[in-house]
């Protein structure tokens, strides 16, 4: 296999967790392997021109450079890459087509596969002309199998063209590695490259450092798989659920800051089962966090496993910040989303962590084509039952493509309300599952959009009650949430701008911060 070279893409991104653990697979394997990032639409000149154009015109414009094809085509012709892989989500895949597009027209022969969640869920539109494979499910073995040039009937998730036709193998049991078998995550920065519009760049500490907006943070992942089976959730991982030892994530994050001397936290968010794992774990391997590390934890909370044991076992391990999920009203959760979860889990759930002053953010999905007023005014009263202050991440419903969600929407006839469009996630500045795309969909009123992103954050008692049982059909009442809505944007933003240039300090003011206002809301 000597005459093989890989090169992975990660398109958007510099934590490339998958790419990553592919790399070290590879490599551990024989196989010589480079490791690409393209962060999409990275030139400030060209995002200051954005602001002024329609979302039409924004549409019709490259993701992808110029520039950033060309020195794409430039590095693979001269390293010899003969094997191009692409970690994909629905967000870059247009990012995907162009690339494609382009290598192909400029008479690039090697051979080219996509893996990842969209070709998981997609593999059909995935391979298109110019892509060779598509791979659903895991991509270690899959990925060695065609670069030995195994025969393809046998090849776990691979989906291929035979005599004009698309062929999808079924994903086989043995293709979910146990995470303790696998070589950590590739950090070997000679080895990677940035390709940007002017040049390409090889990889350094310093450059990681620079482009990655917490990259003091360890991006760590110690499971794959998510007991969960939410209906709008692309998690492809649910199948199996596998998880590392303790002693091999102590061993990861000595490795990591090995490789990252800066490091000085760990973060699990991208962890499904980080929380919903034995206690026995988190008794193995939190004091040797500690004691061996000493770093602020961030993690995910599931409302329905937080017990008060299993909180104190996490803040004396390290715990700083949690995220937690309501997401709706019940009746939202409970026949649409499908999640096993109530107001009062939830609410006992924060609880519990004002109580032991552990800081955490709180999701909700907004801008959905089934809410009602009942359900919004329900979310407030859900939220303004919690102790503030807490951080509100207020996501737009997007209909991911293969999910069980997307195939309601259109069944019943809901799709073009949805105000997100995946496929455009990764395109404009203003797009995101943050930020609605679609300008003429259903969005959540500003009234309740503003109660719940910023507002009940901060703030409660009797005036916050009146405006939550009145609702936006008073004058009166749309006028003081939005003075309160301004003035809780100006909090927040100063917030994150002191974070961003002096964390630690940060991070001390707001534990104190946090406690003081938590004892004064009682």
């Amino acid at each position: 296999m000597c005459n093989r070279r890989l090169a992975l893409v990660e398109m958007g991104s510099l934590v490339a967790s998958g790419v990553r653990y592919l790399a070290s697979y590879t490599k551990s394997q024989g196989i010589p392997t480079n490791v690409l990032y393209t962060l999409l639409r990275e030139s400030w000149a060209l995002q200051a021109a954005e602001a002024l154009l329609s979302r039409e015109e924004l549409l019709r414009k490259p993701v992808l450079t110029d520039g950033q094809l060309a020195h794409l085509l430039a590095f693979v012709r001269d390293h010899g890459v003969t094997h191009l892989g692409f970690s994909l989500m629905t967000g870059n895949f247009r990012a995907f087509q162009e690339a494609v597009q382009y290598l192909r027209r400029e008479g690039w022969k090697g051979c080219i596969i996509a893996g990842g969640v969209h070709p998981t869920l997609c593999p059909e539109e995935t391979l298109f002309e110019g892509v060779d494979y598509a791979v659903a499910g895991p991509g270690e073995l899959p990925l060695m199998d065609i670069l030995r040039n195994r025969g393809l009937e046998g090849v776990s998730g691979l989906a291929y063209r035979r005599e004009g036709r698309i062929v999808k193998n079924p994903i086989l049991d043995e293709a979910y590695l146990e995470l303790d078998s696998l070589p950590f995550p590739d950090y070997d920065f000679p080895d990677h490259y940035l390709i940007r519009d002017d040049a390409t760049l090889r990889m350094s500490l310093e450059l990681h450092r620079k482009l990655t907006s917490r990259g003091s943070y360890y991006v760590l992942t110690t499971s794959r798989g998510c007991p969960y089976h939410c209906q709008y959730c692309c998690n492809v991982n649910s199948r199996h659920l596998t998880r590392s030892a303790p002693a091999r994530a102590i061993e990861e994050l000595h490795q990591a800051k090995k490789r990252l001397p800066y490091l000085y936290g760990c973060n699990t968010e991208g962890d499904d089962t980080f929380f919903m794992g034995s206690d026995d774990w988190l008794r193995e391997f939190l004091p040797r966090f500690k004691a061996e590390f000493g770093w602020p934890l961030v993690i995910n909370i599931m409302p329905r496993f937080c017990t008060r044991e299993r909180l104190l076992l996490l803040k004396e391990g390290g715990l700083k910040y949690a995220c937690i999920g309501l997401q709706g009203s019940e009746r939202l959760n409970r026949e649409y989303y499908h999640r096993r979860e109530t107001n009062d889990s939830f609410v006992a759930a924060c609880d519990l962590m004002a109580d032991l002053d552990i800081n955490y953010s709180v999701d909700v999905i907004l801008d959905r084509p089934y809410e009602t007023e009942d359900d919004l005014r329900e979310v407030c009263l859900t939220l303004n039952r919690l102790r503030p202050p807490f951080r509100v991440r207020a996501f737009s419903m997007t209909p991911f493509p293969g999910t069980p969600f997307l195939e309601r929407l259109t069944a019943d006839g809901l799709l073009e309300r949805c105000a997100s469009d995946p496929y455009e996630s990764a395109i404009t500045l203003y797009t995101s599952l943050v930020t609605p795309s679609r300008p003429d969909a259903y969005r959540t009123p500003s009234y309740w959009y503003k109660l719940i992103h910023k507002v009940l954050c901060l703030y409660r008692g009797k005036e916050i009650d009146r405006l939550i049982a009145e609702g936006p059909h008073s004058p009166t009442a749309i006028d003081r949430v939005n003075r309160l809505y301004d003035r809780a944007t100006r909090t927040w933003l100063f917030a994150e701008r002191f974070r961003s240039t002096t964390p630690r300090l940060f991070q001390a003011t707001l534990d104190v911060y946090m406690w003081w206002k938590r004892r004064l809301a009682g």
